[in-house]
């Protein structure tokens, strides 16, 4: 590279009017320091997910029941239908698909999420919103997120990302972080600290979900699994 003239610079091939002077940094802090500010502000989004959080809710008390096999339940799955309408909530779900603007798939894709939230006898929810970049995916999950803001029900759902800089974009965590996956064994200390994390959680949105690996999809079901006890169910449920 040197032979070639690669590490001189070349005027002519900036562009004008660029500053060319280093960066100095706000702040000039410590690793640690830095560790110690994320970990404050993860507390305290955890403390602004559990203001609404219904009495008794926990991970041990989830009512849903997969195992017992003298129960018969009624599924409904009104939810996938056009036609589906909640009286309570159509205003304001019009109101949201208003101001993001949402497409005809866009809304569809809205419309299922919100009206499953709101039924109370649905079966759990595995969906995919596939496109190319650009489509609009995270803009449907950033309405799904004011659905569940307007119904106080912020705890009911968690952002997670591959890459921290993905999960940033919409307020979100690494998955490695919310589910504690990382090469080496979870610990209880660990276990118990996931848990907490995922006290009333219904829904887990994942954003760019297409980097995620086989393997990845398999360590995050098994995970879930582990910390929610159905391990028949695919990610616990």
């Amino acid at each position: 590279m040197t032979n070639t003239g690669w590490t001189e610079p070349n005027e002519h091939l900036l562009l004008p009017n660029i500053d060319l002077d280093s960066i100095i940094p706000l702040l000039n802090l410590s690793s640690n320091q830095w560790k110690n500010i994320i970990s404050d502000k993860r507390a305290d989004i955890l403390d602004k997910r559990a203001q609404h959080l219904p009495p008794g809710a926990g991970i041990d008390n989830k009512s849903k029941i997969y195992s017992n096999p003298n129960v018969v339940e009624i599924i409904d799955k009104s939810y996938l239908e056009s036609r589906c309408k909640n009286l309570t909530w159509s205003k304001k779900i019009n109101d949201i698909v208003t101001k993001y603007n949402l497409n005809t798939d866009q809304n569809r894709a809205f419309l299922i999420v919100a009206n499953h939230a709101a039924t109370e006898s649905s079966d759990q929810l595995k969906m995919y919103i596939g496109g190319m970049g650009g489509t609009g995916k995270s803009q449907v999950l950033r309405a799904l997120m004011e659905y569940f803001e307007q119904r106080n029900e912020s705890h009911r759902f968690v952002v997670v990302a591959p890459t921290g800089s993905a999960a940033s974009l919409l307020g979100g965590s690494t998955y490695h972080w919310m589910f504690g996956i990382n090469d080496n064994d979870i610990s209880k200390t660990q276990l118990a600290q996931v848990k907490s994390r995922l006290i009333g959680v219904d829904y887990v949105f994942f954003d760019e979900v297409s980097m995620l690996s086989c393997r990845d999809m398999y360590r995050i079901c098994a995970r879930l699994a582990q910390v929610l006890g159905y391990p028949e169910v695919p990610f616990g449920g």
